[in-house]
Parts: structure tokens; C-alpha cells; sequence
């Protein structure tokens, strides 16, 4: 017999128990998966199988992706499936094959270094990659012509042309993935650009816990080893800009900030070389990891040579003139690091970007321009990264959905809320983290936050119980954990500070105004839109503005009474919603001024009067919010009237092509909002 759980209450007094009552324990799923790779090294002539355990140790079933890739993009990896679904405790074995690209007739095995990854669905960030090692076998070894007399002679020549062979080194000495590589140089080796990330318990952060191939492995010349550092997990530090410094002295830098200094390229490397770029370029990161840099390359450097060939008439036309450089194909170079070494090598300087993409966060998109264009040596080019999609938030005036961005598809959901109370208009923090929503009875309630996404997070209270909120939004800066909102019953904007307290809220207003349907902050935390409409005057609306001297302010008396800034002249005509771009140049409104129903208006900032240059779009909506990259808007597609809680379909309309038709992404939807995803780092 299973006893259902209750919370118990006892007198201390009469040391009895006085009163019961049911309760029950909610788990939310999470994530938490893990991957091994086995065996660590496997060999053949024709193939070789590898198998990968998946295990999902959280409470939810887990859809996984599985991929592979070698660092010179010639093996062919063959999955039975590139992904599985792992029920909650259990664990799947995922076998698949390697193929070389072609056979070895005759000579020494050769080992390839291989990368594997398991990536659960939704995740933010892709786990560390596996290594392994695939060492393709020779149909014939090397000694057998050495039998034959006829091949004497082409196997003496065989042995003189061949390629040297060396010892792979100990590399878990060395101090630093630099450090490393100075090691391998001189040994005619190489290390593989993108080093293999591993939360190490009792490792030193940044500490090359592992290597492949091994230590005293014979290898030939040229051969490419990939080694495993230590990060801690849980800690993060803040990447320091090291462009402009020599190696050394930004690897005096990185250490003091927690980093390691990574690879320098090209190779060999220049310790007195002039930094031009480095991967991570800013952000915060796990304590250890490496930051690889890339060099600038003399202007009268032949392109991967490394080879100065400055001229000595003192006019320049005496000297060798550097030879194009054309740009190459870096899709499978296994990584960002691995792309940017890859141009480095080459004689140009890659500059990595980051970009909104359909792609897994981190994968190359591509180079700007493109591959196969010639460029003169130590030209920069662009290396496009993706850095995800950032999500939609968005409610049906009973529960708010997570979406993501690009496809639509589900990401998550809020907890629900107790029974009898509604949740909607969610707000994301600056950072793109936590969610701040209303939740009570229709037309306002109490300000609740969540983090989506973290394991175990729960709603927890904002406002007391007592404030009756409507349309919270959160600063343009994460640091000031600032929120406005509108309290009193729509006669007033209201701010107040999130933290661990319930939030004071201090107040001001337009007279002779209802405010309500948005607060919208502009970039730069000074300006602040609200929509009202006048009282004794239903049909007369449009947008107050209020403006503050101290940017992000969570002081009502910093911001005044606000003045109306667009037109209310016709009955029934205004502008109901606006919203800034991400730069701060343009406002996007929603009016019908001219009549009709409500449609998109792109302006400059600060210009409310929707005449030239401001254009008045096709697109019809009820809201309006811009993507974080300033490129695309989100409208909610309702009835033509935009009532105050308008449902209808969210689309998604690029404002390079306003005159294409909107991507819907959810239907039955109201007030989207994008998470604030950075494309710094």
C-alpha cells in the first residue's frame, strides 16, 4: 500500500498531531546526458566501428543528435540513425562506422583523430566533443617487397622518398596548449587548432589532461595531435581582449584572468608577432579555456610561406611581390578555431562574426566573401559563425510558450499556474536569461520570474501580493535589474528594482490618461514608450513618451508626466504600439492614421509623425517586436480593430524584404517577445 504525501502539522503543546492535509510533489523534467565513446582507438583496412553509449540521466525522455568529424574532413562517418530518443534512466547504443576515404595498399597504418558528439535538443551549448582514434590498416606491410627481388629497386625508392617518422611527445607536461605546441614544431608535428574540452575533477584549469595519439606513439611527420584540457565546469571567468599583444605577453595576460593561451597561427608561430584577432574574442567562458590567436602577417609576407620577402631598392619594385591568396573552403575544418587556423595558415587573417542561424550554435556558416576568391596576403576575412537562434516568448492570455525563433518549434513552458489564475506578458531580462510574467486573475495580477532552461528552476514572486501589474519590461542593461510596468489599474507606469526582496514600486503618470497595452524601453535606457488613451475620450489614442537624465531609472521623479508624441487629431485613429531597433536608429509603430486596419511603420527615432522618410509598410499587426539582431520583425497578425488583447498568428518579416509575406512561427498567440541573445564573443 503506497501512502500519498501530506503536510503534517503538531502542538508543540499537547505533542499531538492536529491537523492534515494532501500535498504533492511536482518534478519538472531537465537534462542530463551523458556520452562515451568506445573503444578509444579502432583499426581496419576498409572500415571500423566505433559504438557511442548515450545515457539520459535525467527524468525526461531526451532527443539526442549525433555527429562526428576528423580534423582533415577525408573520413565518412555512418550512423544508423542521426538521432536517437533516450527514455528518462536509460541508455542507448549508437554504433557507426568509419570509412577512409581510400585504401592503403601498401605501408604504415595511419591514424586519424576523430571528434564525437551527442547533443541533446534544445541545448545552448554543444557538450564537449569525445576523441578517439581511427587507425586505418595497409592491405600489405611495408617490409613484405623487401622479399621480392624484382621490387628491390622500387622499394629502395619507396624508403628514400617516405616520410620521416618521429615520436609523439608527452604533451601533458607541457603548461599550456602554446606550450604544446612549441613542443610538436620542432618534431615536424602538429596540433590540431581546436582543442578537446573536458570538466576534470582535481585537474588544474587549462591543464592538458589528455592526448591523441599517445605519448611515444611513432607517427609521421606532419601528423596532426589533438589534445584534451581541463576547464572547471561551474566557474566562469571573463575573456580579456589580448589583440595587439605578442604571444607572450597575452600569455602573461590569459593566465591572470584564468585563461590558457591556445594555439598561435599560423604556424610555425612568431612569438613576437602582432595579435590581429582571437577566438573566444570576448564574453565569459569555463575557467581554463584556451583563447587562440591568430597573427597579423607582414605586408610583404608570401602567402604560406611565412617567408618575408621585403624588397631592398628602398622603393618597393624591386622586391618579390606576394602572390594571391585564394580563400579556402573551411565548412569542414572541424570548428571555428580549426576555420580561422585554417585562413591563418593560408596568409589571410580571419575576423569571426557571429550570426542568427538555423545551424547548432558554434558551426560554420560561412566566409564573407566567399571561398575560392583571391585576396592580396593579410587581407581580413569574415568567418561567419552561428550563434543559434535566440527564442520567442509568447501567451494565449492563459500560459506563456517558449518557441524557437527561426522554426517555431517548441522550446519549453512555463509551470503552470495554480488553478483559477492566468499567466501572460512576459518580459526577458537584459541578458536573455530569466523571464519576468503577470500571473493572477484576467486584466493583472502579481509579477512572477523564471529561468528557463536551468534545472530545478522554479517561479518565484517579484511584486508583493498587493500590486496589480500589467505589461512588465525589463531595462535595455542586465546589470540594473530594473523593471517598469503599469500599476493602478492603467493610471499609472511603476518601476522598480528585482532582486531578492519584493520589489518597491514608485510611480508616476499622465493625467487624463489610462495607460496599458505596452511599455516599451528604448536602447540606452532614456526613453520609455507607453500607449493610452484619454479619459472621457475612447476613441482618442496614441503613445506617451517619457524621458529620464539617468539612463535605466528606477526613480518615478526621473521620469515626469510624459507628453502624448503621436497624433490623436481623428477619432478612432492612432498609433497603438511601438518599438525600438537594437541600435536605436528606428521605431516601429503600429498605426492606422489614414485609416484601414493597423499597420507597421518603420521610422527614425525620435520622428512621430509617420511623413517621410518614414515608411508605411503592408504588414499588418497588433504587436510588433524586434529581433535582437535589428533584421527581422515579429507581428502579432490579428483582426483588423487590435483590440486590447488581440490573439492572433506571430510572423516573422525580414525588413530588407517588407514586401514579402511574414513566416508565421506560433498561431493563437499574443504579445512575443525575443530573447535578448548576444552576437558579442
Amino acid at each position: 500500500m503506497t501512502a500519498s504525501p501530506q503536510v503534517v502539522a503538531r502542538s508543540r503543546a499537547y505533542e499531538t498531531q492536529v491537523a492534515s492535509a494532501p500535498a504533492t510533489v511536482r518534478i519538472e523534467p531537465y537534462q542530463d546526458i551523458a556520452a562515451k565513446l568506445t573503444p578509444d582507438r579502432a583499426s581496419g583496412r576498409l572500415k571500423a566501428r566505433f559504438k557511442l553509449t548515450v545515457r539520459n540521466r535525467a527524468n525526461a525522455p531526451a532527443e539526442v543528435a549525433l555527429s562526428a568529424e576528423d580534423t582533415d574532413g577525408e573520413l565518412e562517418f555512418r550512423f544508423a540513425s542521426p538521432t536517437v530518443t533516450v527514455e528518462a534512466g536509460r541508455g542507448i547504443e549508437a554504433p557507426f562506422t568509419v570509412l577512409p576515404p581510400k585504401q592503403i595498399w601498401l605501408g604504415r597504418p595511419k591514424d586519424r583523430s576523430i571528434r564525437v558528439t551527442a547533443t541533446p535538443a534544445g541545448s545552448e551549448q554543444p557538450p564537449p566533443p569525445l576523441p578517439g582514434t581511427y587507425r586505418q590498416k595497409s592491405w600489405l606491410p611495408w617490409w613484405l617487397a623487401v622479399v621480392a627481388p624484382v621490387a628491390g629497386a622500387i622499394v629502395a625508392a619507396l624508403i628514400l622518398l617516405a616520410p620521416k617518422q618521429t615520436v609523439v611527445p608527452n604533451l601533458t607536461k607541457a603548461q599550456s596548449v602554446f606550450d604544446a605546441q612549441k613542443m610538436l614544431i620542432p618534431l615536424g608535428l602538429k596540433l590540431q587548432p581546436q582543442p578537446a574540452l573536458k570538466p576534470t575533477a582535481g585537474a588544474r584549469p587549462g591543464q592538458i589532461v589528455a592526448q591523441a595519439p599517445a605519448a611515444g606513439s611513432k607517427v609521421k611527420r606532419g601528423t596532426s595531435v589533438l589534445v584534451t584540457v581541463a576547464v572547471a565546469g561551474a566557474k566562469t571567468v571573463k575573456v580579456p581582449s589580448v589583440v595587439g599583444l605578442t604571444p607572450v605577453t597575452a600569455d602573461t595576460t590569459l593566465r591572470a584572468a584564468g585563461l590558457m593561451l591556445g594555439t598561435v597561427s599560423p604556424q610555425p608561430p612568431n612569438p613576437n608577432g602582432t595579435i590581429a584577432t582571437q577566438i573566444p574574442a570576448t564574453g565569459t567562458v569555463a575557467a581554463g579555456t584556451p583563447v587562440a590567436v591568430f597573427l597579423k602577417l607582414p605586408k610583404t609576407t608570401t602567402a604560406g610561406t611565412g617567408t618575408n620577402t621585403t624588397s631592398t631598392n628602398g622603393g618597393g619594385n624591386g622586391g618579390a611581390v606576394p602572390k594571391a591568396v585564394a580563400i579556402p573552403a573551411v565548412a569542414a575544418a572541424g570548428g571555428a578555431v580549426a576555420a580561422a587556423a585554417k585562413l591563418s595558415q593560408a596568409g589571410l587573417v580571419p575576423t569571426p562574426i557571429k550570426q542568427f542561424s538555423s545551424a547548432p550554435a558554434g558551426s560554420l556558416v560561412g566566409t564573407n566573401p566567399p571561398a575560392g576568391k583571391s585576396l592580396p596576403p593579410g587581407t581580413k576575412v569574415t568567418l561567419i559563425v552561428s550563434a543559434g537562434f535566440p527564442q520567442v516568448s509568447y501567451d494565449n492570455h492563459s500560459s506563456i510558450k517558449l518557441i524557437d525563433g527561426a522554426s517555431g518549434k517548441s522550446t519549453g513552458a512555463l509551470p503552470p499556474p495554480p488553478q483559477g489564475q492566468l499567466q501572460d506578458e512576459a518580459s526577458w531580462s537584459a541578458d536573455g536569461k530569466r523571464l519576468v510574467y503577470v500571473q493572477g486573475p484576467a486584466n493583472g495580477g502579481r509579477l512572477i520570474q523564471f529561468t528557463p532552461g536551468t534545472k530545478g528552476a522554479q517561479p518565484t514572486p517579484v511584486s508583493g501580493a498587493g500590486i496589480n501589474a500589467r505589461y512588465p519590461a525589463f531595462a535595455p542593461a542586465a546589470a540594473s535589474n530594473v523593471l517598469a510596468f503599469i500599476g493602478g489599474g492603467g493610471t499609472k507606469l511603476c518601476f522598480g528594482t528585482v532582486g531578492p526582496n519584493p520589489l518597491n514600486a514608485n510611480c508616476t503618470s499622465h493625467p487624463g490618461w489610462t495607460l496599458g497595452r505596452q511599455v516599451a524601453w528604448a536602447p540606452g535606457g532614456r526613453e520609455i514608450l507607453v500607449f493610452g488613451v484619454q479619459n472621457g475620450r475612447p476613441g482618442t489614442f496614441g503613445l506617451i513618451q517619457f524621458l529620464s537624465n539617468v539612463p535605466n531609472s528606477a526613480q518615478a521623479t526621473d521620469w515626469g508626466q510624459g507628453k502624448v508624441v503621436t497624433s490623436t487629431n481623428t477619432p478612432q485613429q492612432g498609433v497603438i504600439a511601438g518599438a525600438f531597433s537594437p541600435d536605436g536608429k528606428q521605431v516601429a509603430l503600429l498605426s492606422n492614421i489614414g485609416g484601414g486596419s493597423f499597420h507597421v511603420v518603420l521610422a527614425p527615432r525620435g520622428d512621430y509623425s509617420l511623413k517621410p522618410p518614414a515608411q508605411v509598410t503592408a504588414i499588418a499587426g497588433c504587436r510588433v517586436a524586434w529581433r535582437p539582431d535589428g533584421q527581422a520583425l515579429a507581428v502579432v497578425v490579428a483582426q483588423a480593430s487590435c483590440t486590447s488583447n488581440p490573439i492572433g498568428d506571430i510572423g516573422v518579416i525580414n525588413i530588407h524584404n517588407l514586401a514579402g509575406i511574414p513566416k508565421a512561427i506560433a498561431t493563437n498567440a499574443d504579445n512575443p517577445v525575443w530573447q535578448p541573445l548576444s552576437l558579442s564573443g
